[in-house]
């Protein structure tokens, strides 16, 4: 059984992928530091974007070959 904190891993990675496909021109070459650079910075992004919004995993299921999670957003409010 996955546990919650390995699907918060499996999500931050795909989040992060999915920011490095959009900050990389498929038409450039770059460097193995450019490349390391861009996957570190969009990786920092996707902290920020789970800080920002309290992401949690509360609860994993897993059932015919597929894993569903239940994720809590919570925003802080603007008094904060």
């Amino acid at each position: 059984m996955t546990t919650p904190a390995e699907t918060r891993l499996r999500i931050h990675k795909a989040i992060t992928d999915i920011l490095f496909d959009l900050a990389l021109d498929p038409t450039d070459e770059i460097t193995e530091d450019e490349y390391r650079a861009t996957r570190e910075g969009m990786e920092n992004l996707a902290d920020m974007l789970f800080e920002v919004f309290g992401f949690e995993v509360t609860e994993v299921t897993e059932e015919n070959g597929y894993t569903t999670a239940l994720v809590e957003l919570r925003l802080l409010s603007d008094e904060n």
